[in-house]
């Protein structure tokens, strides 16, 4: 069974804020839907391909994300939906070879880490440029 499957059966877990699961090769983040009060989601260090599953956490107060190392090679659309409260997005580490500019509906992101992708130059000043001009006050890391 999927751990976070686990996690969000439970009625009581279905209250936590924040889940942090590291080295247990977890592939993706279904199950997450039920967990309406999650602020803090650290996903680092394990197989995670896919963050499609976004559109399905039922909390849009996400105030941290973390998913570097893993193996996500695509962003989907869907987290602009976190677009109020999301500060801290970490991406590092992953197989992404461009940053989709739904990111840049991220307005009040404090800190963007997307390091160690297998960005081409051009994609590289293109991402320092958008972020520039679309959130100037956020810290990118690329």
């Amino acid at each position: 069974m999927d751990i976070c499957h686990y996690l969000a059966v439970s009625y009581r877990l279905s209250l936590l804020s924040m889940i942090i699961l590291s080295y247990i090769s977890l592939l993706s983040l279904v199950a997450l839907q039920q967990m309406s009060k999650l602020k803090y989601l650290d996903f680092p260090y394990n197989k995670i391909k896919y963050i499609i599953d976004l559109a399905n956490v039922a909390s849009r107060l996400a105030v941290t994300m973390d998913f570097s190392y893993n193996q996500i090679d695509y962003v989907p659309p869907e987290i602009n939906q976190f677009y109020y409260e999301l500060y801290y997005l970490y991406l590092n580490d992953n197989k992404l070879a461009y940053i989709p500019t739904d990111i840049l509906r991220l307005q009040y992101l404090k800190r963007a880490d997307f390091q160690r992708n297998p960005f081409l130059a051009d994609e590289i000043n293109a991402i320092k440029m958008r972020f520039r001009s679309a959130i100037p006050n956020c810290i990118l890391t690329v």
